[in-house]
């Protein structure tokens, strides 16, 4: 895919980082594991349907590869993450 997205995950409850994003979505991305780096971004939420969709069927794919060391149970579905928030990152 070669974008960067945030997503606030599959329960689909608000979410201050979300809400921040929205009233101010220029903001420092810190890279923090393995490389230090403070990246400015613009943060634009994915609303229509099919994009969403497109997106967050190809994290639920990642999510669901044996190498995800995330925390999320697993196999998960799309249908549990389609009312999730979710943001496209771009770096300036």
């Amino acid at each position: 895919m070669g974008e960067t997205y945030l997503c606030s995950g599959a329960s689909g409850r608000p979410t201050s980082w979300y809400a921040n994003l929205l009233a101010h979505p220029d903001f420092t991305f810190h890279l923090k594991h393995g490389i230090r780096a403070d990246l400015a971004a613009r943060a634009t939420p994915v609303t229509g349907q099919e994009e969403r969709r497109r997106i967050l069927t190809e994290i639920v794919t990642d999510l669901n590869q044996p190498h995800n060391p995330g925390t999320i149970a697993q196999p998960t579905h799309v249908r549990d993450w389609l009312n999730s928030r979710l943001a496209r990152i771009d770096f300036l």
